[in-house]
């Protein structure tokens, strides 16, 4: 009985002991990069990276330096580029963070308004680590934007195809139906002013057989 728990507790140290490791040999590597940025200036770290890359294109160190500095500045379309090789690449290369590749892919993909593909990075993303708040939030907000998109993209079409019928029946169908309205209202008049006359001379003729009398 003492052994598996004995396991469990050894099983989740190792885990305490790995993601510590990580988080601070990310952390070193962010300051490291910092470090660099003062020294060069942002632009001359953005050239050598991509120099890099043009050599090396699945150089994961560099990708995920040079989409940090995108996402930063809110290049999303290099950002976008940038992300989206991580997380092509990411099944060969387990030391990519999936969860955060698929969260910034989604954001760069909201603001340039790949709605669909937002909420399918998105959606990996809060399925990973569904505790970080920037991706539940950009998830709600990618879903909204994709269900107004969408309202807004049927009322355009409603009022495409009112135009579409307004602009045939009201030159076709107009003229005639004025035609019959006027002829109506001839009609209409006529046996008005028919009904009238009979009426007036009913109404004479009454009152002159009371006067004979």
């Amino acid at each position: 009985m003492l052994i598996p728990i004995l396991i469990a507790i050894i099983i989740a140290a190792l885990l305490v002991v790995i993601l510590m490791f990580v988080k601070g040999s990310s952390k070193e590597k962010r300051n490291k990069v910092n470090t660099t940025i003062q020294k060069k200036g942002k632009n001359a770290v953005i050239k050598e990276l991509e120099k890099k890359l043009a050599h090396d294109p699945h150089n994961v160190q560099s990708l995920e330096t040079l989409g940090e500095l995108y996402f930063s500045d809110q290049n999303w379309e290099e950002s976008y580029k940038i992300y989206k090789t991580l997380y092509d690449i990411s099944a060969a290369h387990v030391e990519i963070n999936i969860a955060k590749a698929a969260l910034c892919l989604g954001i760069s993909a909201y603001n340039l308004e790949k709605l669909e593909d937002a909420v399918n990075y998105l959606l990996l993303s809060v399925k990973k680590e569904p505790e970080v708040f920037d991706a539940n939030f950009y998830l709600g907000k990618a879903f909204y934007k994709k269900d107004a998109k969408q309202k807004q993209n049927l009322v355009s079409l409603a009022a495409i195809s009112m135009a579409l019928i307004a602009g045939v029946l009201v030159p076709c169908y107009v003229p005639r139906i004025t035609e019959y309205f006027l002829l109506d209202m001839f009609v209409f008049c006529a046996c008005f002013a028919a009904a009238a006359w009979l009426l007036a001379v009913g109404a004479l003729a009454l009152y002159r057989g009371k006067s004979a009398e």
